[in-house]
């Protein structure tokens, strides 16, 4: 037993003087300094990256034939759909006998407020609900939500499929 303890702690050294030997050869493998290129001993001539030549030329997308087809099928999905996932914000959910005509008059109003923002009725069993906006980002919904926090304190966003953003002509 005793000599197990010895073996044990013989392997221990060993293996911590190793470590040593290591770490003092591979700093003396470095470079010296005086070697070492620094930035301002590079020069523009040197390397081609810097030149305007570099940054024209031709690009070549090599595709399968299914690749092409695929996006196809994602294009002709998204047409069925309308739209694209995107976020809006609720700003009014009711249930009952007059939550429709209460969301037909929020819809006006709110159109009031805020002319340059689409309000959109929806139903969804029982609900009778009131959403805005197509935000392609939550960010761009939470920068519109706190402008109508005020008026609309319950407001919150959710997930929706938006339409299409209208395209400008160049």
């Amino acid at each position: 037993m005793r000599f197990e303890y010895r073996f044990a702690m013989n392997k221990k050294i060993l293996i911590i003087l190793s470590a040593f030997v290591f770490v003092g050869f591979s700093l003396c493998a470095q470079t010296p300094p005086e070697e070492v290129s620094t930035p301002a001993s590079i020069k523009a001539e040197e390397i081609s990256l810097f030149s305007p030549s570099s940054y024209s030329g031709d690009v070549n997308i090599n595709q399968a034939g299914s690749i092409a087809q695929l996006a196809g099928v994602r294009k002709s999905i998204l047409k069925k759909q309308k739209g694209f996932e995107g976020y809006r914000i609720r700003i009014f959910a009711k249930t009952g006998a007059g939550a429709r005509s209460e969301a037909d008059d929020i819809k006006v109003s709110f159109r009031e407020k805020f002319d340059d923002v689409t309000p959109y009725l929806h139903y969804n069993s029982p609900n009778w609900e009131i959403h805005v906006g197509n935000f392609r980002t939550r960010m761009e919904a939470m920068q519109m939500m706190e402008e109508i926090k005020e008026d609309y304190p319950q407001a919150f966003i959710v997930k929706a499929i938006i339409e299409f953003p209208e395209l400008e002509d160049d």
